[in-house]
């Protein structure tokens, strides 16, 4: 599949939800990382920033894989994607921006039976979309995607 590299910029309001709802429809499996250690908090926006993601668990409680802690002692869970919460919730935000900290959830990927299908780095502005349709490519152009 080739990688299209997308432009954060493109990913907001409408073009962000509809690229969502694309997602769901090209993928089985989420995946999100927790880059702050769960057990450091020094001031609000940590405060903050642990009940939303608190919030997400609860939404996706039922929803798991599997999760696992990576070699920097970070959290990474999985989440099954076919239910309508974890869709309705990713699409609360207006913009692929808001999965950052101190906002939320980081890293947002999806997959198809282990394959990656869009893979994200929000605070390094790395999004990409892997295809290797053509038709898949002329729709991110409707829906106003821009790739670099």
């Amino acid at each position: 599949m080739k990688p299209i590299y997308i432009s954060g910029e493109s990913l907001q309001g409408e073009s962000y939800k509809l690229f969502i709802s694309c997602l769901f429809e090209k993928s089985n499996i989420f995946s999100y990382e927790v880059l702050k250690d769960f057990d450091v908090i020094h001031d609000t926006d940590d405060k903050k920033y642990f009940d939303k993601i608190l919030k997400s668990e609860k939404i996706f409680n039922n929803f798991y894989k599997k999760k696992s802690v990576d070699e920097r002692n970070k959290l990474k869970s999985f989440v099954y994607l076919n239910n309508s919460a974890v869709k309705q919730y990713l699409k609360s935000a207006e913009s692929i921006y808001h999965w950052n900290y101190p906002n939320n959830i980081e890293n947002l990927c999806f997959y198809k039976n282990d394959v990656c299908v869009f893979e994200s780095v929000t605070h390094e502005d790395y999004f990409v979309f892997y295809s290797g349709d053509k038709i898949e490519i002329d729709r991110l152009k409707e829906y106003g995607l821009k790739s670099i």
